[in-house]
C-alpha cells in the first residue's frame, strides 16, 4: 500500500452542533498529505490562537502538501505585547509581482522596508525573507540568506517586478509554507519561533486560497494580508490569520497607513515565545486494522507517534485513545486509560495489528462518536474540551461512511 484515504474529522462542542468532514490522502512511505475534497462550508467562521492551531500541525507537511484540519471551534485571539527587544520572529513577506502593480512598485518596496526598519532585525531575534509571486513564484531572498537590516533594506530596494498576467495566491501561500517555513531555509519553527506570513496583493487569485491559508494557519504561520486596489477584502479576510489580521486600502498609496496599524500585532505574540499554553484537547485515532495494511502497519504507528510527540499529553491537557477497525472493533486504550505521554506512547511502540477481511467504516465512526469520545471513556465534550477524531484508512469501506458521517454531522 502506498496511500491511504485520511479523512479528518474536528467535532464541535461549543456553541454549535456543527461537524466538518474534510478528505485528505496519505501517502503513508513519505508521510505525504494531499487535499482531496470536502471543501470546508463558506458561511462557517473558524478563529483559531497561536496554540489552537498548533495542536496537530506536527503531521508531516511535503511540497505542494495541504492538509486540512477543521477546528471549529470558536476560541478568543489573545496577544501578549512584549518588549521590542524580546521580540523573535520569523517573517517573510509574500509580494504580488504581477503586471498591474509595475506603476505602484515603489510604494510596495517603501511599505516593506517601512516595516524591517522597525524590526529589530538579526540572526537570533527578526528574520526577513522575501518572495514574488504572479502566476508562478519567485524567491527574492530567504529568512537565512541576510543577517543584517542593511543588506536585507537593499536587496528590497534593488527588488524588480517579476511581471505576469495572472495571479494565483494559493499556490504562492504553498509555495512559502513548502520552501520558506523550512529549517533549510532558516526557518526556527523548530525553536517555537513564531512565523509570520505577510502578503501584499493588489488583485483577487484566480485560484483556492481559503484551503491553503487554512493549511498555513495549521503549520503555525501568522499570515496578515494586506491588500490595495482590486483585492476584495472578504478575499484578504480568508487568508489571514484572523480577520482582523487583515488590512485594505484603496489604492496602493495608502499602505503608509497601514504600517503604523500592522507594527503592534505584528511584534506580539501568544503567550511566551517558544511555549504552548496548557490547553486540553481529546484526540482519537481510528485506525485500518484490517489485511489491507498489514504490510504498512509500522508506518500507520509511526506516523501516530510523530503526531502525539510534539502534544504536551497529560490527563487534564491532551488525552489519547486508539482503535483498530476491520469487520470488528478492537479498542487499544481509551481517553481515560493513560495519564502521561510516556505511557500514551509506549503503548502506541507496542501496537500491534489486528487483522481482518474488511473494513466497516460507518459502523465504527458510529462506535468512536458514541462510545470512544463519550464522558464514560474520557472524553471532556461536556466540558467544552475539543474533540479531534483522525481516521486513518487504506481500503475502501464495506459499509456507508456517508451515513456515518451525516449522523455524525447532525
Amino acid at each position: 500500500m502506498t496511500a491511504a484515504w485520511v479523512p479528518l474529522l474536528s467535532m464541535q462542542f461549543v456553541n454549535s452542533s456543527k461537524t466538518l468532514l474534510t478528505l485528505c490522502q496519505l501517502d503513508l512511505m513519505r508521510c505525504k498529505l494531499e487535499w482531496l475534497c470536502f471543501p470546508p462550508p463558506q458561511d462557517l467562521r473558524f478563529t483559531l490562537t497561536h496554540t489552537a492551531q498548533r495542536i496537530l500541525s506536527s503531521l508531516p507537511l511535503a511540497n505542494r502538501s495541504a492538509i486540512l484540519i477543521m477546528i471549529s471551534i470558536s476560541i478568543e485571539f489573545e496577544i501578549t505585547t512584549i518588549q521590542t527587544q524580546r521580540v523573535v520572529r520569523d517573517i517573510v513577506f509574500l509580494v504580488d509581482g504581477a503586471d498591474y502593480v509595475e506603476n505602484n512598485l515603489p510604494a510596495v518596496r517603501d511599505f516593506i522596508s517601512s516595516i524591517v526598519q522597525q524590526l529589530d532585525v538579526r540572526p537570533e531575534r527578526v528574520r526577513i525573507g522575501l518572495i514574488q509571486f504572479a502566476e508562478g513564484q519567485r524567491t527574492e531572498f530567504y529568512l537565512n540568506s541576510y543577517s543584517t537590516k542593511q543588506d536585507i533594506l537593499a536587496k528590497i530596494a534593488q527588488m524588480q517586478l517579476m511581471g505576469g498576467n495572472v495571479l494565483n495566491t494559493g499556490a504562492a501561500l504553498k509555495y512559502a509554507l513548502a520552501n520558506h517555513f523550512q529549517t533549510s531555509a532558516g526557518s526556527r519553527v523548530s525553536q517555537g519561533v513564531q512565523q509570520v506570513l505577510v502578503l501584499i496583493t493588489g488583485s483577487p487569485s484566480q485560484d483556492e486560497v481559503k484551503r491553503v491559508a487554512d493549511q498555513v494557519a495549521l503549520a503555525g504561520v501568522l499570515t496578515f494580508a494586506v491588500g490595495a486596489g482590486q483585492v476584495e477584502e472578504s478575499e484578504l479576510k480568508k487568508i489571514a490569520f484572523v480577520e482582523n489580521l487583515a488590512y485594505y486600502q484603496r489604492t496602493f498609496r495608502g499602505l503608509p497607513n497601514v504600517v503604523k496599524n500592522i507594527m503592534t500585532p505584528l511584534i506580539t505574540v501568544v503567550g511566551e515565545p517558544g511555549k504552548l499554553m496548557n490547553i486540553s484537547r481529546d484526540v482519537a485515532f481510528l485506525i485500518d486494522g484490517s489485511d489491507n495494511v498489514r504490510g504498512d502497519f509500522g508506518h500507520i504507528r509511526d506516523f501516530i507517534i510523530k503526531v502525539i510527540e510534539p502534544l504536551d499529553v497529560g490527563f487534564d491537557k491532551v488525552r489519547v485513545a486508539v482503535v483498530q477497525h476491520s469487520e470488528r472493533l478492537t479498542p487499544n486504550f481509551y481517553l481515560n486509560t493513560y495519564k502521561t505521554k510516556e505511557e500514551v506512547l509506549g503503548a502506541l511502540r507496542q501496537l500491534s495489528f489486528v487483522g481482518g477481511r474488511s473494513l466497516n467504516t460507518g459502523a465504527a465512526l458510529t462506535y468512536m462518536k458514541d462510545t470512544i469520545l463519550s464522558s464514560s471513556y474520557g472524553s471532556r465534550a461536556n466540558q467544552n474540551v475539543p474533540q479531534f477524531l483522525i481516521v486513518l484508512m487504506g481500503g475502501k469501506s464495506s459499509d456507508s461512511v456517508k451515513e456515518a458521517s451525516d449522523a455524525v454531522e447532525n
